[in-house]
């Protein structure tokens, strides 16, 4: 193909399957186009989308630049370019060749693809997907049942139940505050089994949220499966069909199908968690009003990580390929301090948007390296507890691995390209490269202040210590920090079975006593009465003994 001279025929032809839709950005056209076996979908920009439909087994390389500079006058299309796009097209997949040996390089491709495929699927160990089954006859059966929730008087009150939980949260924030105080007792793993329970049945909810609301507007859905979101297993549910809706508002509204879901869970969980007494259902309520709001608003409607709320954002802004582009912006200007290289696209330069694109870029890059370091921190502190701390090292290891290691080596291969290798400056790579080294080490090299949390107890010198020798409810007390003078009263204490023990005493000796007197006045005219006179007297004493007792414990009830 690439041999080919400029008036030969090609043997290149556009696929015949293959479906195709216009698209608006920013006021340009661009293509969707479907692979309906791989389910792939490329976006062409119309010049690429121009040379794909000219392939038609009899053109010629010198007829399509022909053909290309006719309809976009006066762009001109070198046949450097042109040989290019045509390698690009035929490694996607759009384009067959005719001829013989064809068979080898499709197998060869097929390798390729699903070797990439099985890299994607467990590149990335915080997110790993199983491929599962085409969901399209489950939709098709289900989807009448629930229409009536694409209504906008559903979405209305959808809006409105979150404005009451919203306002019962902000009236009863103590109450929430009181609750979530001791966060750290909701990841013990006692409670972290419902934790991935609540976020398993909420992520498939919000996944079918997304193909629901693909199939609603037109789209489809052919895949759905396993997805072990931080080792918790979910559902996810491949909705790129979406990008063939020719309206942006229905691909934003797709995007934000499972966070419109979310929404609604948290909002009925913050009534039911409110009135719900503690309790499994309470925790239950609790950890999904938990995760359908403040996970959705950290990581699913953030538009600074790659999940609904970056394509939410992307279409709102009618910028394809929005999380590349801005990488590639980031890369362009650490290229051009570092290593005197320059590769950022014309077009970024002269719409103005290469300032935007490196602000965005270099926020979604570092609060991705953020929400990994939280995510990291979260699992040692699970893991080490429970004596597996080699393994959350070797985790960690892997996820650091996966960050930067990827990135550095695929950095190295491109300066080693001799194409690149020619816009290198090595002098200045040298210097800027030596005096960042400087700046990093003096930087590393100053004491930094190291704090450590531990409880600690504060006593004063030569104090006295106080016990409470009598069980009681505290009454009266001096306040913390008054100065007291000897003999002064600190606290006083209630005991209401003490006073009760003691007017029984006092009733039990006074009867004594009397008997004794009876006794002793009996005596000359009666000997049995002087015989007990002995044995009254000793439970006289005895009565007194134990109400002196009494009557101490009670003076002891004031410090």
């Amino acid at each position: 193909m690439l041999t080919a001279t400029e008036h030969q025929p090609l043997t290149l032809v556009m696929r015949a399957d293959l479906t195709a839709r216009p698209l608006l950005r920013s006021g340009r056209r661009y293509w969707v186009l479907k692979d309906p076996i791989s389910l792939r979908y490329h976006q062409l920009r119309d010049e690429e989308y121009t040379v794909l439909q000219s392939l038609d087994g009899t053109a010629t390389l010198a007829s399509i630049r022909s053909h290309f500079e006719a309809k976009f006058a006066p762009v001109q299309l070198s046949l450097r370019h042109l040989q290019a796009l045509l390698g690009m097209l035929h490694q996607q997949g759009l384009v067959h060749a005719q001829g013989s040996g064809q068979g080898i390089h499709l197998s060869e491709r097929y390798s390729r693809q699903r070797w990439r495929r099985l890299q994607e699927r467990f590149s990335n160990p915080l997110a790993i997907r199983f491929r599962g089954v085409d969901p399209q006859r489950f939709l098709d059966a289900t989807y009448p049942y629930i229409r009536w929730c694409f209504q906008p008087l559903v979405s209305a009150l959808v809006l409105l139940i979150a404005a009451a939980a919203l306002l019962l949260l902000i009236t009863h924030f103590d109450t929430f505050q009181d609750q979530f105080s001791d966060y750290q007792s909701y990841f013990i793993p006692s409670n972290l089994l419902l934790l991935a329970i609540v976020i398993a049945v909420t992520k498939i909810l919000h996944e079918l949220g997304h193909a629901y609301a693909c199939k609603h507007f037109g789209g489809e859905c052919h895949e759905i499966g396993l997805l072990l979101l931080v080792f918790t297993p979910c559902l996810y549910c491949n909705v790129s069909d979406a990008w063939m809706l020719p309206n942006k508002w229905h691909r934003i509204l797709v995007s934000a199908a499972g966070i419109c879901v979310e929404l609604c869970l948290a909002s009925v969980a913050t009534f039911l968690w409110y009135f719900s007494e503690p309790g499994l259902f309470h925790s239950f309520c609790f950890y999904t009003m938990l995760v359908c709001s403040v996970g959705t608003v950290l990581f699913n409607a953030n538009p600074l990580l790659r999940y609904d709320g970056y394509f939410i954002f992307a279409d709102w802004l009618d910028i394809p390929n929005l999380w590349q582009r801005s990488r590639e912006v980031v890369a362009d200007v650490g290229g051009r301090l570092f290593f005197g290289k320059r590769y950022l696209a014309r077009s970024l330069e002269t719409t103005g948007m290469a300032p935007w694109m490196f602000l965005y870029g270099l926020a979604s890059i570092l609060y991705l390296y953020v929400v990994l370091t939280a995510i990291l921190w979260f699992v040692w502190n699970f893991l080490e507890p429970l004596g597996l701390r080699f393994l959350a090292d070797l985790f960690i290891l892997v996820v650091v691995l996966r960050v930067l290691l990827i990135p550095a080596i695929s950095q190295i291969r491109s300066m080693s390209h001799p194409v690149h290798q020619r816009r290198i400056d090595f002098s200045q790579m040298l210097i800027r490269g030596a005096v960042a080294s400087a700046l990093l080490t003096a930087l590393l090299l100053i004491p930094l202040p190291h704090r450590v949390v531990a409880p600690m107890t504060i006593e004063p010198a030569d104090a006295d210590r106080m016990y409470v020798t009598v069980a009681g409810t505290l009454r009266d007390a001096s306040p913390p920090g008054s100065i007291v003078r000897e003999g002064a009263m600190i606290a006083r204490l209630d005991a209401a079975n003490l006073e009760q023990e003691i007017v029984a005493l006092q009733g039990e000796l006074a009867s004594k006593q009397a008997r004794l007197r009876s006794l002793e006045t009996l005596r000359a005219m009666d000997l049995k009465s002087a015989r007990k006179i002995p044995a009254a007297r000793e439970a006289v004493q005895d009565t007194e003994t134990r109400l002196q007792q009494r009557l101490e414990d009670q003076a002891r009830l004031t410090l």
